[in-house]
């Protein structure tokens, strides 16, 4: 049995192997995966409740199944003029697979949208997933 930490102030004082392993189970579970991929930031706001109208964000919520129950959203990433990027897990893989998923607005027309053409690019030259 591991010895209890010593406790100075309020804080428990761990050995380092103890920490270590610690540090291991957390960030192997699937589950607190956006606790590594997530930094906070000052521009960690909501989108103002009249940008979800016809036109504009389209309204995703923590939980949801993308493309058919394929992506699962987890965490959202960021959000801006074109679209929110949300964390998504990939149902489909055999191992825990993340990606990011971005949600164009509904008024960014694809013909247009520099963004799509990127997307297109990407997904001619690579070998990244890109699902349009």
């Amino acid at each position: 049995m591991a010895p209890k930490p010593r406790i100075i102030g309020r804080r428990p004082v761990m050995d380092a192997a103890t920490r270590r392993q610690r540090q291991v189970d957390f960030l192997s579970n699937p589950e607190h995966m956006w606790r590594r991929l997530y930094i906070f930031g000052d521009e960690d706001i909501l989108e103002r409740l009249h940008g979800y109208r016809p036109g504009a964000y389209c309204p995703i919520h923590l939980g949801d199944e993308l493309r058919n129950g394929r992506y699962r959203v987890i965490h959202k990433l960021g959000s801006g003029g074109f679209g929110t990027v949300w964390l998504c897990q990939d149902l489909y893989a055999d191992e825990p697979t993340y990606v990011a998923v971005k949600i164009l607005c509904a008024s960014q027309k694809a013909d247009t949208n520099p963004e799509v053409r990127v997307a297109e690019l990407l997904k001619e030259m690579s070998s990244v997933l890109v699902v349009l």
